[in-house]
């Protein structure tokens, strides 16, 4: 193991009050649990500092390691981890959505800015079959 893949462990049970566990062993629980897959220490760390740097929790699903298609990962923060990031930034001032067949519209509010940042989400840019697994 690394020296940064154990210093940035170290960092992330600090942060969720795991500080008296082994960092390899905290490795070891990640891999087996929240980060599953063939992911390499780079990739690891990766993951890592993504969570230490947002403040984010594996294990509640706050960032996920999705497999990327050369069997390796990458980290993706989940709706859960935005919403901490979010949640956590003094200038947030709520948000609210516009949702009919077509679209979906978010409106979120900072105490800092005149105007809202607006971000629509088109259904026929989302719709697509459903995912198919390796098997099948």
């Amino acid at each position: 193991m690394s020296t940064a893949l154990a210093t940035l462990a170290g960092k992330l049970a600090e942060r969720v009050g795991m500080d008296s566990v082994d960092p390899q062993e905290l490795i070891t629980t990640l891999r087996q649990t929240a980060f599953k897959g063939d992911a390499s220490d780079a990739q690891f760390i990766a993951l890592l500092i993504v969570a230490n740097q947002y403040g984010l929790n594996p294990w509640t699903k706050e960032i996920y390691a999705f497999p990327d298609k050369q069997n390796g990962i990458v980290p993706v923060v989940g709706v859960d981890g935005w919403s901490r990031i979010i949640n956590e930034n003094q200038q947030f001032d709520g948000m609210d959505f516009e949702q009919d067949n077509e679209s979906c519209t978010c409106r979120i509010y900072r105490k800092d800015r005149n105007h809202p940042i607006c971000v629509t989400e088109w259904m026929d840019e989302c719709r697509r079959e459903p995912f198919k697994t390796r098997e099948g």
